[in-house]
């Protein structure tokens, strides 16, 4: 259609049609911007599902690592503790006795002090 036709039947086109066509251009204008934000809105909560998802992930594998430690230093605890009731058994404790060839004390003779010892430096 030549521009001049369109500019006649812009002309003749009656002012109520032009305001509902503005109304209705409002309208899609209010749409398309809600939509866009509606979007963004989306999006947003997506990202924030992943970011939280990821930190998820990552206290789990500190779990599992903090787990792993744990079961690590049971084990090694259950070995020291058999390490020494093995060392205070009386079995144990007869052969060290007999490689320091120690002896039974006949007599246990006491020494009587004079007087109660201090550790002040006063002297009396």
């Amino acid at each position: 259609m030549p521009q001049s036709l369109s500019v006649i039947s812009y002309i003749n086109y009656p002012k109520y049609l032009l305001r509902k066509k503005k109304k209705i251009l409002k309208k899609t204008n209010w749409i398309s911007l809600g939509s866009f934000v509606l979007s963004l809105l989306i999006i947003g909560c997506f990202v924030f599902y992943l970011y939280m998802e990821m930190c998820l992930v990552e206290m789990n594998f500190d779990l599992r690592k903090k787990e792993e430690e744990v079961s690590a230093l049971e084990n090694e605890t259950k070995q020291l503790e058999s390490k020494i009731g093995n060392t205070l058994s009386i079995e144990e404790l007869k052969k060290k006795v007999q490689d320091l060839k120690l002896t039974k004390a006949n007599e246990i003779r006491y020494l009587r002090l004079k007087g109660t010892p201090t550790l002040s430096l006063e002297n009396k």
